[in-house]
């Protein structure tokens, strides 16, 4: 008698409360029929990031008003209708109606505080994809940052967490209500998966759909999975298979799998070292050559396999019966549709499809089916087929189809043996596991029973498929809080790594309008930083007057960094908080510079009041304007950041930084900058409190005060040395009593100074010596202090003169520039910017590395904006 494989059981759950009515599927219908006929217009699909797919496959996925496969047309309805919510809403709480208001009665520091949220959440379990911010950790900047009701927008929403986090407010205890949610994403299976996590649904209803869905499967296509072996009693139903790629030795030509000489199945490990069973040379994993076949491809042969048995949890060898119902099926034709786009939609792909393809391990893998073993196909294009003839709602139907499509790329030949599919690579193993695709999807609908009470399950959300370039469809001035976590330079090519899911849905993404640095896509830091930009401009436009936007940053290269702080300026942003997160303490740390990232940050945003903005335009270009700039910056940042007992100092309030942005505001609106830095520097200490380094408005000085009496410490700040500013940076630290420094000599500075030192290569940097003689002064006992501000501008004004002369060599030359003292440069923009010399400006910038343009923000400002105000 055979045994039955192991198979888990899919539970019955409550019912749910949604369901939905003959009024409202009516009304849905006429929403669809709308969609339909935008679809038809050519000037709806010409909206920038309109994904390539026909109407019948967008219709089929979008679910209107809510969530569409497309640019949602029905955002201006809806946002109407939760504007008139969130003033009920408003009225209920005892809140002012701020509708009308330019952000002057809104308020909120930016927030400073630890976010210490894990990842095993049942809800982040959900649905995989490249990169996930924990939606509880989402919560706790809506908490800080919002009232109930208010509109968030997360503009390139991944996987939608945003819009849990908005959602689950009002259940979760924290907040004191859920918000509206907005979610765009490019990519069609991001956005879908958004959707995924929360729409609305009957989970009873999804439950059974799943369970027939299974048995369909299990009585369609387990014949691809069941072997008559003659060593074992009873059918046997495949659990996996292992397979090896082929190759052969480069001295003897002998060809053996992959896994017979390469591989070591005890520790389940590649070996570094082995020699050819045939010639006995010693080879390396690298030096065997892959065999091909006639068409180019990749020889495979299945070496393992493991039956889905509780006796027989072992693999086995590979048997003429299991050989047998491959061969079957490779000789029968698929009776469903399946996959058989060309990659990247290229038919002449021979040089490659894309950034993710390399000519050995892709080798004659030109079309998406050729990434799949043929019986998965079968089983996943079953799969689909199903969930379409379903007779259930549409909503239900999108969440198995997710299901299905979002487990699809651990059913590929990228699944190694024994280990997972490395993420954010389309690479091929030499080892590949072949699942079960049925056992799979009922492992992972069963794994999903168990977060269905979890999910929000509400119609607090809209879906946009779209680029954020261009948000037509929300208004000016309607968006109360910002949550980005947005694309970074070429860290992650979304649209290959998703295409396969994608080709899946029968919609892609629209690439020109992808924001990344891609070969393939002819797309370099400059194209990059102009679509950031263009998203960051629509941002701020949408914003309210006075709020808040968080961009959550991952990247380790600075020239990236600095192009997208260049971008928020240029959107008319102010930065006030850049904080550096700690993964391995799971903490928030301020640093007094960005310019070596290598961690994850955080960047607080705010877009100035109606009224500042009014303000400043009268008095621009004149000193009143430099200190109204200030002031209400000042009034934007933390007041304290305490973590524990200890004050942690922000930098934002340090001397150089309020220099820095407010030079950044003035040179983004094209302004001349009405004062040099030492007589900011003086007019800073004249005008406002200082306390530990830090410049505060007059009311807020008492907390502060109160906070550092009841304070073990204030934290040092990181401070990287790699220039002439930054040296000049850490001495004035090193040397201020005020900031626990005092004078020293020469040679008691060096060794310290020397220690700190990160000098870059391009970079001319003067000795120590002339960097004090020229910055500092020195008393009778020969050491070294900070000038008071009178002399430290006269100091200044000598020492720009030294560096303006540097300057006029380096604009005389006609070579270009490989080594020079960057803080020259940086003087003499400045200087040609005071004279609106934008010329000079783009002439010697042309002349400079293109990475130490890139990576001096600085620099990178003058060049951008002297730029676009040269003909």
């Amino acid at each position: 008698m055979s045994e039955a494989p192991h198979q888990p059981r899919l539970i019955s759950e409550p019912e749910s409360e949604y369901k939905i009515t003959p009024e409202e599927q009516v009304r849905k219908d006429e929403y669809l029929d709308q969609l339909r006929q935008h679809l038809r217009d050519p000037e709806f699909r010409q909206t920038q990031g309109f994904p390539i797919g026909d109407d019948e496959a967008i219709l089929e996925l979008s679910d209107p008003p809510h969530y569409t496969a497309c640019p949602n047309p029905f955002l201006p309805e809806i946002i109407e209708q939760w504007h008139k919510e969130r003033v009920e809403i408003r009225n209920e709480l005892g809140l002012p109606d701020d509708s009308e208001d330019s952000g002057n009665n809104y308020h909120r520091e930016p927030f400073a505080a630890d976010v210490s949220e894990g990842k095993n959440n049942p809800i982040y379990s959900g649905f995989s994809y490249h990169t996930k911010v924990p939606h509880k950790a989402i919560m706790h900047y809506i908490h800080h940052y919002t009232e109930p009701g208010d509109l968030v927008l997360d503009g390139f929403c991944g996987t939608g967490m945003t819009g849990v986090a908005t959602q689950l407010c009002e259940s979760e205890n924290l907040t004191n209500g859920s918000r509206k949610a907005i979610l765009v994403d490019l990519s069609p299976v991001a956005t879908s998966i958004a959707y995924s996590y929360n729409l609305e649904f009957p989970i009873q209803e999804f439950i059974e759909s799943a369970q027939l869905l299974i048995r369909k499967l299990r009585k369609k296509c387990l014949w691809l999975y069941e072997v008559d072996r003659t060593d074992l009693p009873g059918k046997q139903v495949i659990d996996y298979v292992i397979w090896s790629e082929v190759f052969h030795c480069p001295n003897c030509l002998e060809e053996y799998p992959f896994s017979q000489v390469g591989f070591d199945f005890d520790s389940k490990t590649p070996k570094d070292n082995f020699n050819c069973p045939e010639c006995g040379v010693e080879l390396g994993a690298n030096d065997l050559v892959r065999s091909l076949d006639i068409s180019g491809k990749t020889k495979e042969q299945p070496i393992r396999v493991k039956y889905r048995s509780k006796k027989r949890s072992n693999e086995m060898n590979f048997s003429s019966a299991d050989l047998s119902i491959i061969e079957k099926v490779k000789m029968s034709s698929i009776p469903f549709n399946y996959p058989d786009n060309w990659m990247m939609g290229l038919e002449n792909n021979d040089a490659g499809w894309g950034d993710m393809w390399r000519r050995g391990y892709h080798s004659g893998m030109r079309m998406v089916s050729d990434f799949f073993h043929k019986r998965t196909l079968w089983a996943l294009a079953a799969a689909l087929d199903y969930i379409n003839n379903l007779q259930t709602s549409p909503s239900v139907k999108h969440l198995l189809r997710s299901v299905v499509i979002n487990q699809s790329t651990s059913m590929t030949k990228m699944r190694r043996a024994y280990q997972g599919v490395l993420p954010l690579v389309l690479y091929i193993p030499k080892m590949q596991r072949e699942v079960n695709v049925i056992a799979a999807l009922e492992k992972k609908i069963t794994r999903l029973r168990k977060i269905l009470h979890h999910l929000p399950n509400q119609r607090n959300h809209i879906v946009s498929t779209q680029s954020s370039t261009k948000l037509s469809q929300i208004p000016d001035s309607s968006i109360d809080y910002i949550f980005i976590d947005p694309p970074f330079g070429s860290n992650i090519i979304y649209s290959e790594v998703n295409f396969i899911q994608e080709t899946l849905l029968k919609i892609q993404t629209a690439q020109a309008s992808e924001a990344i640095i891609s070969r393939h896509q002819q797309k370099k830091l400059p194209e990059y930083q102009q679509l950031m930009t263009r998203c960051f401009q629509e941002f701020h436009r949408i914003l309210k007057p006075g709020r808040w936007t968080t961009v959550e940053f991952h990247n380790s290269k600075n020239s990236v960094w600095n192009s997208i702080q260049e971008s928020l300026q240029a959107a008319k942003f102010v930065v006030a908080d850049v904080r550096v997160l700690d993964k391995q303490q799971g903490s928030f740390k301020q640093v007094s510079t960005t310019r070596a990232v290598k961690l994850d940050l955080v960047i607080s945003l705010y877009k100035p009041t109606s009224e500042f903005e009014e303000i400043f335009s009268n008095v621009a270009g004149t000193e009143k304007g430099v200190w109204s700039f200030v002031s209400q910056h000042l009034a934007q940042l933390p007041i304290v950041v305490r973590k524990d007992s200890i004050i942690e100092v922000s930098a934002e309030r340090q001397e150089f930084l309020l220099f820095d942005r407010m030079v950044a505001f003035h040179v983004q609106r094209g302004i001349t900058i009405p004062t040099s830095a030492a007589e900011f520097y003086s007019g800073l200490r004249q005008r406002y409190i200082e306390r530990d380094g830090m410049f505060f408005l007059p009311d807020q000085v008492p907390e502060y005060d109160n906070t550092r009496l009841n304070s073990k410490e204030v934290s040092q700040l990181v401070l990287f040395v790699t220039d002439e500013k930054s040296s000049i940076q850490w001495l004035r630290k090193f040397l201020e009593p005020s900031s626990g420094g005092h004078p020293q000599t020469h040679q008691e500075i060096q060794p310290k100074f020397m220690q700190q030192l990160q000098r870059a290569r391009h970079e001319q940097l003067p000795e120590l010596l002339e960097i004090l003689e020229q910055n500092f002064l020195r008393n009778k006992q020969g050491r070294w202090y900070v000038p008071d501000p009178n002399k430290a501008s006269d100091l200044e004004k000598i020492r720009n003169k030294s560096l303006l002369r540097e300057f006029k060599q380096y604009l005389e030359g006609k070579k270009r520039l490989k080594q020079f003292r960057t803080e020259a440069v940086r003087v003499g923009f400045a200087d040609a910017w005071q004279r609106r010399d934008f010329e000079i400006i783009v002439k010697v910038a042309e002349r400079l590395p293109e990475t130490v343009l890139q990576e001096d923000p600085d620099l990178l400002m003058y060049y951008d904006n002297a730029s676009l105000r040269v003909d």
